[in-house]
């Protein structure tokens, strides 16, 4: 199963199927040589940046699916008949054209509007992902801001900017004086992200550590997952002081490496240093928000020592079980916040519920 499913819109914002495209802004193009849709006339937009991102992406063991507006019905043929063809043209276009294989039934019909995002619903249902893994990428900005508010991702696409006149031609569409660099470079950070995350999940497969732990790890699906791990103590007593872990010491020295910067900001917003007790509170509430980080190299403030002391091996009811205390986290999970916000939410939807 995928951790993400990377979700295109095709029309303007992979392909546009006009002879001149005069209302595209500053954004490569290159007249395609396959006959997509029975036109002669389909441009792809920034076809070779989004073939690297799309190999990258699958590369990593996630998935690209596709959203197209509901044929127009043809005589003598099934509206099913009509989508199964457009779904093998299509799939044929991804070989040309990007060369990639992917899986049949990549395309989602939608009737416009927000049946965009009642497709991405789906699509997280039929898959089983949290709507957070799935990304839209779209230059509607209608249906990003619709996606988001629903829980996904959304990555803006900018390709509609009258460069000539300086005007944003439609109010869906925005207006981006990068020419297509920033929702590439977007793009780029997400799939980066992702393969910097599987490389450190791999190099701690590897360290020496019991065999609970390293199954542990293939579990992990998320930074904050693999810092969990990392951190739980399975070994006290004069021979193992401190309170780190051999897991815990390498994912800091991966973290803190150059290349995996993007990997430690998600820990470390402003870039500093990674810690073991920077590991310790993203395991458990995701992100450094309602924490006070400590100046301290030596001495731990009172958040901290509650960090330490919920992963301390005394406290840990089955050592040797790491997988016990990994999949009772829940309630430690969210940030003091958002536990508030959930349990508000929570009573509010039982009150409605006791209403009907």
């Amino acid at each position: 199963m995928p951790k993400n499913i990377f979700v295109f819109n095709i029309n303007k914002t992979l392909l546009w199927a006009e002879e001149f495209p005069k209302t595209i802004n500053q954004i490569p193009i290159t007249l395609s040589t396959w006959p997509a849709y029975r036109h002669d006339n389909i441009h792809v937009i920034n076809k070779e940046k989004i073939a690297k991102v799309m190999q990258e992406i699958l590369a990593n063991g996630d998935q690209i699916a596709f959203l197209q507006e509901v044929p127009m019905p043809e005589k003598n043929k099934s509206r099913k008949k009509q989508r199964e063809e457009q779904d093998a043209n299509f799939l044929e276009f991804c070989s040309h054209e990007y060369g990639l294989s992917l899986r049949p039934n990549s395309i989602h019909f939608h009737h416009g509007g927000d049946d965009k995002v009642a497709c991405l619903l789906r699509i997280s249902e039929y898959q089983q992902l949290p709507h957070q893994n799935i990304i839209l990428i779209d230059s509607n900005k209608n249906h990003t801001r619709s996606a988001r508010k629903t829980g996904f991702q959304a990555v803006d696409v900018d390709s509609n900017w009258d460069h000539n006149t300086n005007c944003d031609l439609n109010p869906s569409y925005g207006l981006d004086s990068t020419h297509g660099k920033q929702y590439i470079k977007t793009l780029e950070t997400i799939v980066s992200k992702q393969t910097l995350f599987l490389k450190a999940k791999e190099s701690l497969q590897q360290i020496h550590t019991s065999t609970e732990k390293q199954l542990l790890f293939s579990k992990c699906d998320t930074l904050q997952e693999l810092c969990f791990a990392a951190a739980i103590r399975q070994k006290s007593g004069i021979f193992h002081p401190q309170n780190t872990t051999t897991t815990g010491n390498m994912l800091i020295q991966l973290l803190n490496r150059p290349e995996n910067y993007l990997l430690k900001l998600q820990l470390c917003p402003q870039g500093e240093k990674v810690r073991v007790r920077d590991i310790r509170h993203y395991a458990l509430y995701g992100h450094q928000e309602d924490y006070k980080r400590s100046s301290s190299t030596c001495f731990l403030n009172m958040q901290d020592s509650k960090n330490e002391s919920f992963f301390s091996h005394k406290n840990n009811d089955n050592p040797k079980e790491p997988t016990l205390l990994f999949n009772n986290r829940a309630g430690y999970y969210l940030s003091h916040h958002e536990l508030d916000a959930a349990i508000k939410a929570d009573t509010k939807l039982n009150n409605i519920a006791h209403i009907n």
